[in-house]
Parts: C-alpha cells; sequence; structure tokens
C-alpha cells in the first residue's frame, strides 16, 4: 500500500494551466520620425509599458540617464544621445514615453557613405533596449504586440528646387 501511495504522489501532475506572467517592463511601440527638410533633428520614439513601481517611480523622478539599443553597433551608438532633461510622458496607467535624438539613420547622416533602407532600421529597432538609471542597466525586451513605425516625411519640396 506504501508503494501504492508513493507511486502516485510522485507522478501525479497538476490538471492547472501555467500562467505566464508579462514582464514588469517592456516595449509596446518604437518608431523613427524624421522631416527631412524640417529644423528638429530626427527621433527614435518609445513607449513602455511598466508594471513594477520602483521603475515607475525612477523614471517620474528623471533618474534615466542614458538610453541605448542593444541591436546598433557601437560605432553608431555614439550618435544615438538621450537628453535626460527631455520629459518623459506618462501616456495612461502604467504608460511612459519619450525620445531620443539620432542622426545615425538619417538622409542627412554623419554617416553619408550609409543610406539606410526601412527594413534595415526595422531590423535595429526590433532589438531589445537598455535603460540606464545610474550604474543600473534594465534589459528591456518587446511587448508581445510591439509597433514598429517608421516615418520618413520626404513630402516637404527641396528648399534649393523653385517652382517656375
Amino acid at each position: 500500500m506504501l508503494v501504492f501511495l508513493l507511486l502516485f504522489s510522485c507522478n501525479s501532475k497538476s490538471d492547472k494551466p501555467v500562467k505566464l506572467e508579462l514582464p514588469t517592463i517592456c516595449i509596446t511601440e518604437i518608431g523613427y520620425h524624421e522631416a527631412r527638410y524640417s529644423p528638429s533633428p530626427p527621433a527614435v520614439f518609445f513607449t513602455f509599458k511598466i508594471t513594477d513601481s520602483i521603475i515607475s517611480k525612477r523614471i517620474e523622478k528623471n533618474k534615466l540617464t542614458q538610453v541605448f539599443l542593444y541591436s546598433m553597433s557601437k560605432e553608431d551608438q555614439e550618435h544615438f544621445h538621450f537628453n535626460a532633461m527631455d520629459k518623459v510622458y506618462k501616456n495612461r496607467e502604467n504608460s511612459y514615453s519619450f525620445f531620443v535624438r539620432t542622426a545615425v539613420f538619417s538622409v542627412t547622416s554623419v554617416r553619408k557613405n550609409k543610406k539606410w533602407e526601412n527594413y534595415e532600421i526595422k531590423k535595429i529597432l526590433n532589438g531589445d533596449v537598455g535603460l540606464v538609471f545610474g550604474l543600473d542597466t534594465i534589459r528591456v525586451k518587446s511587448c508581445p504586440n510591439k509597433k514598429i513605425i517608421i516615418d520618413v516625411d520626404m513630402s516637404y519640396k527641396n528648399p534649393d528646387s523653385a517652382d517656375l
């Protein structure tokens, strides 16, 4: 009888489904915006969903000091600048947005020998994001339904060309 109990107690499996928990922080939307003849520099926009109150408080208190993309080369990271003085917006409950200025993908890029195609920009934006708070770095992965938006507005007329 003892052997029978041990056999069934060790082999019994739970029929309860395993609930997967969402990460405490993930990227819901990331996008690149560039208006070719606009005075504002190109930017990468981020929207994060945060369920960890410690991370939320750090962001709300402007403790975020640096942002980087793990999929971007070291050389390109040098042209990817987060200004800690820029505002981080709280959109709705647990959702925060901010932008990072960059000339990496730009038509007027500092790397004039490289012309970026939309699929190349999407590939880099699809990677993980690093958020730096002082000496702490948090690696942020994508939320399940992450959106990637590429908005390169070339509809402005070239100021050098005139309609005659």
